[in-house]
């Protein structure tokens, strides 16, 4: 489904462009195209993460990114230094109010297909 594989790239696109940025100052802009050919910019790279998905979750982690939130997973034994993070619901019910209680800078989301 085109839906499915925009918030695909959206999400390897914000993961790969906003979260980690080493060759980037803290405080310099940071702008990423999307797949739908939309410009997405931050003020400065991500510091506050959350994700919605298993997948963004295993993505942000492997680049280094500093999760503040994760999904709600079920049937999934998650690391211990996840399991502290409060859960924030996933990409088809995600929960406003956890959401905003850990003020992310970034919010990653995505479709399984």
């Amino acid at each position: 489904m085109p839906h499915q594989s925009f918030w695909f790239t959206l999400l390897l696109a914000l993961s790969l462009g906003l979260v980690v940025r080493p060759t980037v100052a803290a405080d310099s802009p940071v702008s990423v195209r999307d797949g739908a050919g939309r410009q997405i910019s931050l003020a400065r790279p991500a510091e506050r993460v959350i994700v919605l998905s298993q997948g963004s979750l295993d993505i942000v982690r492997a680049l280094g990114g500093r999760l503040v939130g994760r999904p709600s997973l079920t049937g999934i034994s998650l690391p211990a230094e996840l399991q502290s993070l409060p859960a924030v619901g996933n990409a088809v019910a995600p929960n406003l109010e956890a959401i905003l209680a850990a003020r992310p800078d970034l919010i990653i989301g995505g479709l399984s297909t």
